[in-house]
């Protein structure tokens, strides 16, 4: 072989190793339809593997309502779930089959509603939630799905509206509270809880 002929091949089997990976890393979408469950699993109907691809699920106008990724079965990935004009309205993190990292909301008119962290389907972490003009409503942590710490709450004009400590989910010390125009209204003091 001459080195223009052998040029010619290395090209061929160079377009074919990329036309495979580019196959191979297709990803499978199909209508929520067309799954069942089984055993807590997802699987395209009949078939006897676990469903990895991508569910969907559309409004009556054909535009896309929810985007599913699945892997092995169980749901994997960021879920996008849209609003009837295409705006995201969802975006939420899984690991086989549980939230697992950021899950946002959004407004109809694109603004973020809520922005939480979870850790194996539970809220972990800095929590934040917005008025729809975009103002921050209120944040803080959650820790097992239980407010914990330093919560802030704010009038849609932003100015701070209460702020105090949570344990447990039960507001303990001191708690301020503050009138829409940002001056001092009281304060009140909580006990920790003792359950039985």
């Amino acid at each position: 072989m001459n080195i223009k002929s052998l040029s010619h091949y290395a090209k061929n089997i160079i377009s074919i190793i990329v036309l495979a990976i580019v196959l191979i890393s297709a990803t499978v979408e199909v209508d929520v339809s067309r799954l069942e469950s089984r055993d807590e699993l997802t699987y395209i109907k009949g078939a006897q593997e676990p469903f990895t691809g991508i569910a969907l699920m559309k409004y009556n106008n054909d535009k896309v309502f929810m985007k599913t990724p699945y892997k092995e079965g169980l749901i994997s990935g960021t879920e996008h779930v849209y609003y009837p004009d295409g705006k995201l309205q969802t975006s939420s993190e899984y690991l086989k089959g549980k939230y697992q990292g950021l899950l946002k909301h959004y407004y109809a008119n694109g603004n973020i509603k809520s922005e939480e962290m979870y850790e194996h389907d539970y809220k972990y972490g800095e929590s934040k939630y917005w008025y729809e003009n975009g103002t921050l409503e209120k944040q803080g942590v959650y820790s097992d799905c239980k407010e914990e710490g330093i919560w802030r709450e704010y009038y849609s004009n932003g100015n701070l509206k209460s702020e105090g400590k949570y344990s447990d989910a039960d507001k303990v010390g001191k708690w301020n509270y503050y009138n829409e125009d940002g001056s001092f209204e009281k304060s009140e003091s909580f006990k920790i809880s003792v359950g039985f």
